[in-house]
């Protein structure tokens, strides 16, 4: 498992996926801005990112890409987001 990919299927809170992406340290900001299950963080989008405090462009750009390869693990259209 890369960096940014990781086994979905094997992921059940936000805080195994963040850790999965080494980037566990971003649990509190996805607690504090409401997201509370991987269903929900599908429906991010790239700037909100920023807003909740993921400041370092390649944090946003790796959290993001991984966001990505989770909507197509759920089969989620990018439009319905």
């Amino acid at each position: 498992m890369n960096a940014v990919s990781a086994d979905f299927t094997k992921l059940s809170t936000i805080n195994e996926w963040l850790s999965s992406i080494h980037m566990g340290q971003y649990a509190a900001n996805f607690k504090t801005a409401g997201y509370n299950d991987l269903m929900q963080v599908t429906c991010l989008k790239d700037g909100e990112l920023k807003e909740i405090g993921v400041n370092l462009i390649g944090h946003r750009n790796k959290i993001y890409k991984s966001v990505k390869s989770m909507r197509k693990h759920f089969d989620i259209m990018p439009e319905a987001v």
